[in-house]
């Protein structure tokens, strides 16, 4: 009877979720009403009938099945121990430290279900995963579970965290989420938990991100998934975040938050940062822009300056869209428009400066410009009183940082005055002298300054020789010459012998005119005039003082007139080298390359550098001096790293501006040379001196090509220092980028390196830098697709002979596979290319000599993931003989295996073509010619290739790419900034879901999913009309073999799924075979044993369905 009773009800909960509440009742009235034993005798052998039984996870009747039974069994707890009058949660919170008392029949289900957790069959360790999670969710946030049991519970669960299906694990997680200690740091769960993170199913990353306790160890690692490659694991993180707030994140990682928040590509992901995150961090500071920017800013290296100059502009953007006026009560201004020098700050200027760009090209606030802005004249006196009052006082490090950001933001506040004024202009450029010549700026500042002279005068002639004066006068002072002691004697001696003459004469005119001898004394009086204009003379020219030009040459002297000359020649409106500029390249800077100070000299370099890229004359002079220090990288364990640096880039600027045709100009120009420089030697030895820089002989190196200098700094990729790997893959980047020098080798080494693991885990800036251009020249380089496919097998090669001890042996294959077909099929916005089909025979001609070599594995499990797009039947049986004739010489039964797959889908792609070609044969019908539309239409649609999928999840990085290149030259001048995409660097990662792994299941899952639903759609009712009309109860049999038929699935659907295959046109190339010495005899064998085969695989499939 009691039987019945389950059957009845757990009959009719199926049907419909509307009726759990009532049946609940029901089955707590039958529990009060039947013993315990054998209430629970019944009830577990239900649960025994639904864990142990093979149900699909989606089939709707187990899932209510699930829920019914979950919340009967809460239900039943919370009912027996919930008395009238009472509050469980005062309870709860009186007696926290006392044991809790179980319920014994929650805690015999309990015992009961996680028997099933470590079953061979996967629906029995979901389904036990899923009843746990049902049960301890339901039975309240205030509730409390025995000791024994949470830790039984808990430890299956940690069992199942690790479980091989995804959907298991994801269950054990949301258990799991309820039995965190948060107080406790060693805490098992948590620390699943962090594990977790890094897992490859992105639902059960997402879960770890909601359902993790939120502690200060714990904040950094969600941060981290604000840069997950699945855009919910990322809408989870920021949900995180928002809750958090920015108090209790790092300024480093509020950076990255805000930072990866702006360059979302996901549109709902980036709405609710937006909308969410952003007014959320500004309502913790109160509403107060300027405290929100004071949290966001890094002062530790100019660096950090930019970059937080950077997102604080963005942040302001998006508050200033919403409410522009609100910003303008923050600014603290005075009546003259001004901050007080006592409250101007780093953060102040910085807000003044965004605000007035903001008002400046806002077109409906610009009235309100000339709120926030003084007049010129004032505001040229207020930058030099602030100038003048900082420079005397003795600044730390980041005093003086915080100093040059503030006197940088003042500047660009300049920038935005239309200097129509003349008096302000004239006041604003005896300013900006002023300070190039009296002061000590970084590059910044004097970029600015440079940026309004500029400006101010346009006439770039008359411009660089105002620079070139200001640089000669800082160099060159005009200083006062005091007279040498001799020559102070000689003078004093002079005058003194001139002042005894004059008293002589005196006497002597004294006595003329007492005598009356007015004649004489007529001449002495011209004698003592004569004599007095002498010493008058030599007064006068003692007491001039003679100025004079002398040279400094300490190294802070030096570098200042570098800094000027750098930020001269960076400025991009410089496209023409001036007669100017020639004269202080020979006069002033080139005299430097032989200064024995480092940073004169790394400086004077870099001036050089820049001067090669406004003249390829003078490019070709240099070049060998420029690529000296990279080929010394080879030869010298110590060397130069500012040198060095410089070295790379303008090595890439010179090749992306000149290009390649610069370095065959330069190794004739040096075959002449020595041509010549034998014939003047004439037998002759050169005597070895310990020389300085400038001095360096480099007529032996050879400078014939640039692929010598390419390959040195393909090798400093894997360089210690972390800085020389970033700056050599930046250049390399571009280099790929402009698809300059770009050869299979530098893909291949490229793509390996964005392979290697020790570049995921230590290099993400690299990782991302190559992720960007490899994409990029995949679908905007020209001859791109040509050098991809020759990239393939060195790659293949490489990976499969990489030994124990390399990070490539870590690789995850069926992900680097994935990858490379991922590459290789993006298409170009012009045009179309079938590169897998290319890579099928080329793929073909590598195993053929060679079918026992170590690599023959990973060469045939690449042919699986090859789509390739074929239409020609001739071409297909090529294919097909070439494999065929390759499975007969292969040993390894994996690569046979794989082999024989590979020919199967070949086979099916030939039927199919055969198939289109006898179709066409009927004529003279209306319905056909429907047909043939269709079909033309059906197969228009599948010529695309297979890896949409894949292309699509490239796409995020596609998206910041541009696409307009107008002003590489001008870019190219500037070597030392190169703007990075904002790319995440998880969208690319290969260990995570961006990319399926080729297996049988993952293929077949949304197969199994779409028909499992199609079947399910038709199974008949569980109960008949003659049933529901008499309202009989059913028997046990038919109570069980019913519900087996609404949770089973028939068996023909694996057997159906095996019979779903893809199909693709093809193209009309046609390859030539590499077997063309096999006689027609031998082709015509292996045909028919190939079509013996293909008729027994169908035929044994066939047999299976209907079986």
């Amino acid at each position: 009877m009691l039987r019945k009773k389950f059957a009845d009800i757990l009959h009719k909960i199926q049907q419909s979720s509307s009726c759990h509440q009532k049946y609940r009742h029901v089955l707590i009235k039958l529990y009060n009403e039947s013993s315990f034993d054998d209430f629970e005798c019944e009830f577990m052998r239900c649960t025994e009938l639904l864990f142990g039984m093979e149900i699909k996870q989606k089939n709707i009747h187990a899932e209510r099945s699930v829920e019914f039974l979950s919340s009967f069994v809460t239900t039943l707890v919370n009912s027996t121990l919930k008395k009238p009058g009472e509050d469980l949660s005062e309870d709860s919170s009186e007696d926290s430290d006392q044991d809790v008392e179980m319920h014994p029949f929650l805690n015999a289900v309990v015992n009961n279900v996680l028997q099933y957790q470590n079953l061979e069959q996967m629906s029995a360790r979901y389904r036990c995963c899923q009843f746990i999670n049902l049960l301890l969710r339901q039975l309240g946030d205030d509730a409390q579970i025995d000791m024994d049991i949470a830790n039984l519970i808990q430890t299956a669960m940690l069992e199942r965290i690790i479980d091989v299906k995804p959907n298991v694990r994801l269950q054990a997680v949301k258990v799991l989420a309820r039995l965190q200690q948060p107080d406790n740091p060693d805490c098992p769960v948590i620390q699943a938990f962090l594990h977790r993170l890094y897992e490859s199913s992105a639902q059960v990353r997402r879960e770890v991100v909601e359902s993790i306790a939120l502690i200060p160890s714990i904040i950094p690692k969600i941060v981290e998934r604000v840069r997950d490659s699945d855009p919910n694991v990322r809408l989870a993180a920021f949900r995180k975040c928002s809750l958090v707030g920015p108090k209790m994140i790092t300024i480093s990682n509020r950076q990255l938050v805000l930072d990866s928040g702006f360059t979302e590509s996901n549109s709902s992901v980036k709405k609710f940062f937006l909308e969410d995150t952003l007014p959320k961090w500004l309502n913790v500071y109160n509403d107060d822009y300027l405290l929100l920017l004071k949290g966001l800013k890094l002062d530790a290296y100019e660096e950090d300056l930019k970059k937080t100059e950077v997102i604080s502009r963005k942040v302001l953007e998006v508050f200033f869209k919403s409410k522009s006026l609100s910003l303008l009560e923050h600014l603290p201004i005075d009546e003259n428009k001004l901050i007080p020098i006592e409250r101007l700050s780093s953060e102040t200027a910085l807000f003044w400066c965004i605000l007035a760009g903001f008002l400046r090209e806002s077109d409906d606030n610009e009235e309100h410009l000339s709120e926030i802005m003084p007049e010129l004249t004032h505001f040229c006196t207020f930058i030099e009183k602030y100038y003048n009052e900082t420079k005397r006082k003795q600044l730390m490090e980041w005093q003086y940082l915080e100093y040059q950001q503030i006197l940088c933001q003042l500047l660009k506040i300049v920038k935005e005055y239309d200097l129509s004024d003349e008096v302000g202009r004239q006041t604003i450029q005896k300013l900006l002298i002023y300070m190039l010549s009296d002061g000590k700026f970084n590059g910044c500042v004097i970029t600015e300054i440079i940026f309004i002279m500029q400006k101010i005068n346009p006439a770039m002639d008359s411009f660089t020789i105002q620079i070139c004066h200001i640089v000669s006068d800082i160099h060159e002072p005009l200083t006062e010459q005091l007279p040498s002691p001799k020559t102070v004697y000689q003078t004093q001696f002079q005058l003194a012998e001139l002042r005894v003459k004059i008293n002589v004469l005196i006497d002597e005119r004294d006595e003329a005119v007492a005598n009356a001898d007015y004649d004489r004394a007529s001449v002495v009086k011209k004698q003592l005039i004569e004599l007095n204009r002498q010493v008058e003379e030599i007064n006068s020219a003692m007491t001039s003082q003679k100025m004079e030009r002398n040279p400094r040459n300490d190294p802070e002297t030096l570098c200042k007139c570098l800094n000027i000359l750098i930020g001269l020649l960076s400025n991009p409106k410089l496209t023409v080298l001036t007669a100017s500029l020639r004269s202080c390249k020979d006069e002033f800077i080139r005299p430097l390359l032989s200064n024995g100070d480092m940073e004169v000299y790394s400086k004077a370099f870099k001036c050089i550098a820049l001067y090669c890229l406004l003249d390829k004359q003078l490019a070709q002079e240099n070049l060998k001096r420029i690529c000296l220090p990279i080929i010394s990288y080879r030869l010298m364990p110590e060397y130069d790293k500012a040198s060095l640096f410089i070295a790379i880039a303008a090595f890439s600027d010179v090749l992306r501006k000149y290009g390649t045709e610069i370095f065959n100009d330069v190794a004739e120009n040096t075959v002449m040379s020595d041509t010549v420089s034998k014939r003047r030697l004439n037998g002759t030895r050169r005597l070895f001196t310990n020389t300085a820089k400038d001095d360096v002989d480099t007529s032996d190196i050879d400078m014939s090509g640039y692929e010598s200098i390419i390959e040195i700094l393909l090798d400093m990729l894997d360089d210690e220092n972390q800085e020389l790997r970033e700056q050599s893959g930046m250049a390399l980047c571009e280099l790929v980028r402009h698809g300059i020098a770009v050869s299979p080798t530098l893909i291949s080494r490229l793509i390996l390196k964005w392979l290697n693991p020790l570049t995921e885990k230590h290099d993400q800036k690299l990782q991302q830098l190559l992720a960007n251009a490899l994409v990029f020249f995949a679908r905007f380089v020209g001859d791109g697709d040509e050098l991809l496919e020759k990239a393939v097998i060195p790659i293949l090669t490489s990976l499969g002979n990489a030994p124990r001890t390399s990070p490539l042996a870590d690789v995850d294959i069926d992900s680097a596979l994935s990858f490379i077909a991922a590459i290789t099929s993006i298409q170009k916005p012009v045009g179309f290319n079938n590169i897998h089909k290319n890579l099928a025979f080329a793929v073909c001609e590598k195993i053929a000599p060679r079918p026992d070599d170590k690599c023959v594995p990973l060469y045939v499990k690449m042919l699986l993931h090859l789509d390739p797009v074929l239409k020609d039947a001739v071409v297909v049986r090529e294919l097909i003989d070439q494999a065929q004739l390759i499975i007969d010489e292969l040993s390894d039964k994996f690569a046979k295996r794989n082999m024989q797959k590979f020919v199967h889908k070949l086979s099916e792609i030939l039927a199919d073509l055969e198939r289109e070609t006898v179709e066409p044969t009927i004529e003279n019908s209306p319905l056909l010619q429907v047909l043939d539309t269709n079909r033309e239409e059906t197969a228009a649609s599948e010529m695309r290739p297979r890896h949409s999928i894949n292309e699509s999840n490239l796409e995020p990085i596609l998206k910041d790419i541009p696409t307009n290149n107008n002003n590489n030259l001008i870019q190219a001048k500037s070597n030392r900034v190169v703007i990075l995409s904002n790319v995440r660097v998880d969208n690319i990662l290969p260990n995570t879901s961006t990319f399926p792994k080729p297996t049988d299941e993952s293929v077949t899952t949304d197969a199994n999913v779409e028909l499992s639903q199609k079947v399910n759609g038709c199974l008949p009712t569980p109960a008949t009309d003659q049933n529901r009309v008499n309202g009989a109860h059913i028997s046990n049999n038919a109570y069980v073999n019913m519900w087996k038929q609404n949770l089973l699935r028939s068996d023909k659907e694996n057997d159906i799924r095996d019979e779903q295959t893809s199909k693709k046109e093809t193209t009309n190339q046609v390859r030539k075979s590499l077997f063309t010495g096999v006689s027609n005899s031998v082709k015509r064998k292996k045909r028919r044993t190939r079509s013996s085969l293909h008729h027994t695989m169908h035929s044994d499939s066939d047999e299976t369905i209907l079986h």
